[in-house]
């Protein structure tokens, strides 16, 4: 018996979904990336995993755990997931983030540094996702934390000049960059209530 799985139109770009699989194992070809952790992954380990794959698309979820990156008193890792339906039903996806922790509900916590490919099923779709998908993750996946703390710890040493803290401090130094006054306000008053 056969079975109809799709009716694409000849404008339709497919990925397959064991491309995208296949791009993971090439980059997780030492094992660095694993499944979050999870309290209850020893007594039901199907529950505790994130990676899904039906006959329509697949998804993968993995974390660096291994390799924190430590900004003063903070500890931060290293995450990504990735989605796509060969199908059709959704777009290919890469997010890759920042996050304290992962909770035993596969919810991320302090996630940031976000960064988003996607990529619609369409004509060029296939080499895009060879062009810019598998090499995205590839770069993000090589790259070394380091460079992260190094670039987080010069971040945090940015001082605000006297004159800019007279004309309105940090307000004035985001709305001279393009923030809106109610953002600049948000920014600063919600990095002083989570960072102090």
């Amino acid at each position: 018996m056969q079975s109809l799985r799709s009716l694409t139109s000849p404008n339709y770009g497919r990925i397959w979904d064991i491309q995208v699989v296949e791009a993971v194992e090439r980059v997780n070809h030492d094992g660095m990336w694993k499944v979050p952790a999870a309290s209850y992954s020893a007594s039901n380990p199907k529950r505790a995993t994130t990676l899904y794959a039906s006959d329509r698309d697949v998804f993968i979820f993995l974390v660096d755990p291994d390799h924190a990156i430590e900004i003063g008193d903070d500890v931060l890792f290293r995450g990504f997931y990735t989605w796509n339906s060969e199908v059709g039903s959704q777009v290919f996806g890469l997010s890759t983030f920042l996050y304290r922790y992962v909770c035993d509900n596969r919810m991320i916590w302090g996630a940031s540094n976000v960064q988003e490919v996607r990529i619609r099923h369409t004509r060029g779709a296939p080499e895009r996702f060879a062009n810019e998908g598998a090499s995205f993750l590839r770069r993000y996946a090589e790259e070394s934390p380091k460079a992260i703390e190094a670039g987080i710890s010069k971040a945090k040493e940015y001082e605000v000049k006297q004159g800019e803290k007279e004309g309105g401090g940090w307000e004035s130094w985001l709305k001279d960059r393009g923030f809106t006054g109610t953002m600049a306000k948000t920014a600063v008053t919600t990095a002083q209530a989570e960072q102090g």
